[in-house]
């Protein structure tokens, strides 16, 4: 498994309330870019992995990498807060969105384990597989704006593992879930 943008947004999706791909896609990059607009097979590049978030203003599509290395994350984590967490994301498949993205975390090897991955709070990958707790804007937006420093052409072998059966996966609700007695 690889962490990158498209399996990352693959996870918000699988965890909506039927929000289309595009609507939700748009939504994430505008937490840093405003101004940038996905266009269908944007979308569609990008939760393939073969094609990486916009990079510079000459696409027509926006500068989410340099917006995102130039945000505020806590006003990041605000944005998640009110225009994606609350009217987009399924309040019962939260918690299942946290467990899939630590999934995702947990079995990428090219992340070392002292990189900062939740850019908001600044955990550690280390630090995060041993978390309990979770402010859901800020772990969504700090991982959104890692995603941002990272190629997302490496998730292209795996993107279609990241499906409903990987988000209901009962290996990773165990492994997460055992030590709290569930």
């Amino acid at each position: 498994m690889k962490l990158c943008f498209g399996t990352f947004a693959r996870v918000l999706l699988l965890c909506s309330d039927a929000v289309e791909k595009k609507a939700l896609l748009n939504a994430v990059v505008k937490s840093v870019d405003p101004t940038c607009n996905l266009t269908s097979n944007a979308v569609t590049g990008l939760l393939q992995c073969v094609t990486n978030l916009p990079g510079n203003r000459s696409n027509g599509l926006g500068d989410v990498v340099s917006a995102a290395a130039e945000a505020d994350p806590r006003a990041v984590a605000a944005y998640f807060s009110n225009r994606i967490i609350k009217p987009l994301l399924n309040a019962n498949k939260r918690k299942l969105a946290v467990l899939a993205i630590l999934e995702l975390i947990a079995q990428d090897e090219s992340i070392d384990g002292g990189a900062i991955v939740e850019v908001v709070s600044g955990t550690t990958k280390n630090a995060l597989l041993t978390q309990s707790t979770f402010v859901l804007s800020d772990f969504l937006a700090g991982i959104f704006l890692y995603t941002t420093k990272v190629g997302n052409k490496a998730g292209k072998v795996i993107s279609d593992a990241v499906n409903n059966e990987f988000i209901q996966s009962a290996h990773f609700l165990k492994k997460f879930l055992q030590p709290f007695g569930c």
